[in-house]
């Protein structure tokens, strides 16, 4: 009866390791992807900035097609890009609101349930990194190849 009590607690305590190592794995990915995608954002506006300013500039002495085809790829990654922060700003939303429903939790409740929402919150995000790295690569490729196109497409102007 020993034993099987011994076993029991040992596989208890187990779960309870896995369970706190994947909380802690989901707090780290969590953290790092708000870090990470501050910046990420920035460098991205800026480059849409400088495309769209370059593009203004050459469009007239460029060739026609590829003044086209490269504003077309560059507005298919800031739609890409776009659709990924509204649909972030959706869930921030719907986040925010379950926070707010805490509102009137007793205080002895209060610490347990925002302990819980934010353990949630952390695993939704760790479960979507992988799908912003995808809309990530798709707005960097279309990018890019936009920006690659009308630099060419310039670069060919220049020469005799």
């Amino acid at each position: 009866m020993g034993d099987t009590n011994n076993q029991l607690n040992e596989m208890q305590q187990q779960e309870k390791s896995k369970k706190d190592a994947m909380e802690f794995y989901n707090s780290i990915i969590a953290n790092s992807y708000e870090k990470g995608s501050i910046y990420t954002h920035l460098i991205i506006v800026a480059g849409f900035a400088s495309f769209f300013t370059f593009w203004s500039h050459v469009k007239d002495e460029v060739n026609i097609i590829d003044a086209h085809v490269s504003v077309i790829y560059v507005i298919i990654s800031v739609s890409f890009f776009i659709a990924w922060e509204v649909f972030e700003m959706i869930y921030s939303s719907w986040q925010l609101e379950k926070l707010y429903n805490l509102n009137g939790v007793p205080p002895a409740e209060f610490k347990i349930q925002m302990d819980r929402a934010d353990k949630e919150i952390k695993k939704f995000q760790a479960s979507w990194v992988r799908l912003w790295r995808y809309e990530l690569l798709i707005t960097i490729i279309f990018g890019f190849s936009g920006a690659f196109l009308l630099t060419l497409s310039y670069v060919k102007t220049l020469l005799p």
